[in-house]
């Protein structure tokens, strides 16, 4: 009876059965084959030219990129290479020196020239477009620099010395303190190309040095054309202070600020118990800073010294000598020592200095950056009295503001320069 129990109970218990295969989302894609698109061999082949076109059109972005680049850092070299030659056709304008004048601006042309056509045979062409054709294009590669063919421990070396060059002061000022006086006066020469200028006044009134002065001139202007030519390559001064720095954003950019904060603690460590020896040294270093950055009183001061000008022409007017019949100057009045003279002059400096009188307008911007920069890297209130005193009276009182006075086209007032000429 037991065992006829426990059989029915067997018997009675449900049967379980094995689950039943389920088709999972990660089987292989070829389980199904109908369900899906079949790609031919020409499908395959337009995605193997679309991807060889976009990796030829990022090479292409590339080396447009690198061109672009290039591009970037000559012009400013180029730029400041045609201001110098500018100020030397005015002045070869002004003194009737026709060969020098052609011998310049054939210079000027040939480097422009120069330019454009490593520029055409360099820079990629535009994209048009269109699919490969399979072949490289020579034109798209991006040339190695000359870094790049030097060796490892020279490359190392090279990038070394200009990481020193751009970041530390203590090396600047150590190499600069180093220089003999004639290096040094050679090292800020090379900077200014065109220190010798012909006064706006009539010969009559010119002082003793102008024929010194010409003479200088004239031995200068045989070399001017190999400068231009070199195209900076023989400034070290320009290649300090520009070249080995990215100043093409501006004024408040990183590279900006980083050189503001080197050559300003160079000139501080430069002026520490050596007196007035780097003075002139500073000095050109500011004028070169002041080039870089707009002047923001040019305009009034332009319309001012026109001004000047045509109320003065009284002072050059000449007397009729009775014995010769011809206009002379007078010899028996001196115009300049008259009452009405002094009125004028009184008059006129009055003007001028309503005009310098705005904030920070009548002293270049760029110059006052750099002397608020050198007195924050300064210890000691009688160093950084003196530097003051050198800053307004030997350099804007003494050296920038009579230049832009009596040289207009030192400083880019065309309009004045216009009216003299």
């Amino acid at each position: 009876m037991e065992s006829t129990r426990e059989t029915e109970q067997v018997q009675e218990q449900p049967k379980h059965h094995a689950p039943e295969p389920t088709v999972s989302n990660n089987e292989s894609p070829f389980s199904d084959v109908s369900s899906y698109e079949t790609l031919s061999i020409f499908d395959i082949a337009n995605l193997f030219r679309e991807r060889r076109y976009q990796k030829e059109r990022c090479r292409k972005l590339r080396a447009r990129l690198h061109s672009a680049q290039i591009s970037a850092a000559i012009t400013p070299r180029l730029v400041r290479t045609g201001e110098h030659a500018r100020k030397a056709l005015v002045e070869h304008f002004k003194q009737g020196d026709q060969a020098n004048f052609v011998s310049v601006y054939n210079a000027i042309h040939d480097l422009r020239e120069a330019y454009r056509t490593t520029w055409r045979t360099q820079a990629p062409r535009d994209d048009t477009g269109s699919a490969p054709s399979g072949l490289e294009d020579p034109g798209y590669s991006t040339s190695s620099s000359f870094l790049d063919k030097l060796p490892a421990s020279s490359k190392a070396d090279v990038l070394e010395f200009l990481h020193l060059v751009r970041t530390s002061p203590e090396f600047l000022a150590d190499r600069i303190g180093s220089l003999s006086p004639p290096q040094l006066l050679a090292l800020t020469c090379s900077n200014q190309v065109m220190n010798i200028h012909e006064s706006v006044l009539p010969p009559p009134f010119r002082g003793r040095s102008q024929a010194s002065s010409l003479k200088r001139a004239s031995a200068f202007s045989s070399s001017l054309p190999d400068h231009v030519l070199d195209f900076e390559r023989t400034d070290p001064l320009t290649v300090l202070l520009f070249n080995v720095f990215d100043l093409s954003q501006g004024p408040a950019s990183p590279d900006a600020s980083l050189r503001l904060d080197v050559w300003a603690s160079t000139c501080a460590k430069l002026l520490v118990g050596s007196g007035s020896t780097y003075y002139r040294f500073i000095s050109d270093l500011t004028i070169a800073w002041t080039a870089s950055r707009e002047w923001s009183v040019k305009p009034r001061l332009e319309l001012c010294l026109m001004d000047i000008l045509e109320k003065g022409a009284f002072l050059l007017e000449c007397v009729d000598d009775p014995s010769t019949g011809f206009h002379q100057p007078s010899q028996a009045v001196d115009p300049l020592s008259t009452q009405v003279a002094e009125e004028f002059f009184e008059r006129s400096v009055q003007d001028l200095l309503e005009v310098l009188d705005e904030s920070n307008g009548g002293i270049p911007s760029g110059g006052l950056d750099l002397c608020n920069a050198i007195l924050r890297n300064l210890e000691g209130r009688e160093t950084r009295y003196r530097f003051r005193e050198f800053f307004f009276l030997q350099w804007y009182f003494s050296k920038y503001l009579p230049k832009a006075l009596i040289y207009p086209e030192v400083c880019q007032l065309p309009m004045l320069n216009r009216f003299i000429c």
